[in-house]
C-alpha cells in the first residue's frame, strides 16, 4: 500500500445518533447566525440612512436619536463615519 491510497472498510463503523443529532444542531445553529448577522447590517444600514436622512431634514439630534433608539453619540458617529459601526 503505498502512501497516498486509503484502506476503506467493507462495513462502514456504526454512527452514533447524538453526535449526529449534535451536528445537525451546531449547522442549523451557524446558518441561524448567519441570518441574524444579514440582518443586523441590512438593518444597521438603514437605520444609519434613516439618521442621515432626519438630521439632513432639521430633525434635533437628539430627538434623531430617541426616535431610533440609540445615543447622540452614535447619531453623530453616523453622520461622521457614515454608519454605526
Amino acid at each position: 500500500m503505498s502512501d497516498w491510497e486509503i484502506e476503506i472498510p467493507e462495513n462502514a463503523p456504526e454512527c452514533d445518533p447524538a453526535v449526529e443529532a449534535i451536528e445537525a444542531r451546531l449547522e442549523a445553529s451557524s446558518d441561524r447566525m448567519v441570518s441574524a448577522q444579514q440582518a443586523m447590517r441590512a438593518a444597521e444600514r438603514e437605520l444609519s440612512s434613516l439618521v442621515k436622512e432626519a438630521v439632513a431634514a432639521g430633525v434635533p439630534v437628539p430627538k434623531v436619536a430617541a426616535l431610533s433608539r440609540v445615543t447622540t453619540d452614535d447619531v453623530r458617529r453616523v453622520l461622521e463615519m457614515g454608519g454605526l459601526y
